[in-house]
């Protein structure tokens, strides 16, 4: 089977939501009670996707895996509250999905799409998250020594901040440093699914094939992100709900 990415679009948003709602929950269920991760619905989740995106589609990147015309993943990418970065605010694929290869399909475009934002990117992790810890690790994530606790579902949860420098196309670094990155990325056996959840392989209508995917062609290398939903636009917007 093979999966293909394309840009996220307003129809999307109601399945996004649903589909992050199965992720949070199979991805978490080792660190927050089954009551905990039934709120907020997918229903919920779909409605505040749609807020954010009213708020955010100018400046931010949804991405949207698909296999077998349904829904399989997505990525979202954006400014970063930290000055200069930019963020990989979430990753997530259907848990029936995890380990064929989609995680790391969208791991690698988001670093591409993070690299057009800034020289840096950051993410937020669950402390509790090995499995996204190990998968970011071999992507060449590194925690930055930044923590913070916040709620997800009304329960504190630790959290840590990591970064990585961002390489643009047809930089030098980047042509020596990326095979040996996608080497790790694609032996890495913790798909970004199950955490949070990023190359350019150019290809008609913004499409790309999982089969046929070049990795050394990738511009830079970053992870399933349980990043802050409160990213700051600058306009003004109403704070929006966690939604990890």
């Amino acid at each position: 089977m093979t999966a293909t990415l394309r840009t996220g679009k307003d129809v999307d948003l109601f399945e996004v939501g649903a589909l992050h709602f199965r992720s949070r929950a199979d991805a978490y269920a080792h660190i927050l009670s089954a009551e905990a991760l039934e709120s907020p619905s997918g229903d919920a989740l779909g409605a505040w996707w749609s807020e954010r995106w009213t708020w955010e589609s100018d400046t931010h990147r949804l991405t949207v895996a698909e296999q077998d015309g349904r829904l399989a993943g997505f990525s979202y990418v954006g400014p970063s509250e930290v000055e200069g970065a930019a963020e990989l605010y979430a990753i997530h694929v259907d848990p029936e999905l995890v380990g064929s290869g989609i995680g790391k399909l969208l791991m690698v475009d988001a670093l591409d799409r993070l690299a057009e934002i800034g020289d840096r990117a950051v993410l937020w992790v669950l402390e509790e998250n090995t499995v996204a810890r190990r998968f970011y690790d071999r992507g060449g994530w590194r925690p930055d020594g930044v923590t913070r606790v916040e709620p997800i579902s009304g329960v504190p949860v630790p959290q840590l901040r990591y970064g990585r420098e961002l390489t643009r196309p047809g930089d030098s670094h980047a042509a020596r440093t990326l095979p040996l990155m996608c080497e790790l990325l694609l032996s890495s056996s913790a798909p970004a699914g199950r955490s949070h959840r990023q190359g350019t392989g150019k290809t008609s209508g913004n499409q790309r094939d999982i089969a046929t995917w070049n990795w050394s062609r990738s511009a830079s290398a970053r992870p399933n992100a349980s990043a802050s939903s409160r990213t700051v636009s600058g306009r003004g917007r109403p704070a929006l709900p966690d939604s990890r």
